[in-house]
């Protein structure tokens, strides 16, 4: 299962713009450079932000949930 994150939303954003790639996102370019660049990236934007695990009454994120959110089926 995979869930976006923040380093998921940079590469989108940088694949979609015409930002600039800097020296720190150099994990990123062989993405950007790739000849399937786009199918890589219309995949990745489909990813969910979560992933509700029934049979273990889990929630799957990138990074936490604040405790005062609640999560229901429906």
């Amino acid at each position: 299962m995979n869930v976006l994150g923040n380093h998921d939303f940079h590469l989108i954003a940088l694949a979609l713009t015409d930002r600039k790639l800097r020296s720190k996102d150099n994990s990123l370019s062989p993405i950007l450079s790739s000849a399937n660049k786009i199918n890589l990236i219309e995949w990745l934007r489909h990813q969910p932000l979560f992933h509700m695990e029934k049979e273990l009454d889990a929630l799957i994120v990138h990074a936490g949930v604040h405790p005062s959110l609640e999560f229901r089926d429906g």
